[in-house]
């Protein structure tokens, strides 16, 4: 064989083995891109290190049964719930208090016409839920309570949106951020 044909077929197969590998290992990169982007239920000891993270504010110290759903990407989610005390619920108060935030009481009557038209409280919360398969969030079951929202208004440099909803006789807190 000529050294010529000997290295093109060295070149050949080199670039066959290269095309092979990158066939192979795209796709792969593909599925663990969009798995990293899935909704996915964290582990209790890690909440609290991520709610921190995200919202910038600290959890209150009783929080019973708490459960989050945390969705990666450029900008993060997160919803959770958790049982706490009426000190938890002040903390929650105090910490989410702020120049745009607002808030309303939703009774029972805006519950039931709200469960008749199919509103959700926490929009894109049924759908983290969907995805995953886990309810921490359930419309027909909650009672009256306390909702607060912020969203940052356009040119603020802020991407910052939040909505708590505090149940009065369950002190259960729901946070979506």
């Amino acid at each position: 064989m000529k050294k010529g044909t000997w290295l093109i077929s060295i070149v050949g197969f080199g670039l066959l083995a290269l095309l092979t590998m990158l066939c192979i290992t795209i796709p792969l990169i593909w599925q663990d891109i969009k798995n990293l982007s899935r909704p996915y239920e964290l582990p209790t000891e890690k909440i609290r290190h991520v709610f921190r993270s995200i919202a910038d504010q600290e959890l209150p110290k009783k929080t019973d049964n708490i459960r989050a759903i945390f969705q990666r990407g450029p900008d993060p989610s997160m919803f959770l719930r958790f049982d706490t005390d009426s000190d938890g619920i002040e903390h929650i108060k105090r910490s989410f208090a702020g120049p745009g935030t607002r808030s309303k009481y939703i009774d029972e009557d805006t519950l039931t016409f709200m469960r008749k038209a199919d509103l959700s409280l926490f929009v894109s919360a049924p759908r983290m839920q969907d995805d995953l398969g886990a309810c921490l969030f359930d419309q027909k079951s909650i009672k009256p309570g306390l909702e607060i929202n912020f969203a940052a208004g356009p040119g603020s440099g802020l991407h910052m949106y939040y909505q708590i909803f505090i149940e009065d006789q369950q002190s259960t807190v729901y946070i979506y951020l």
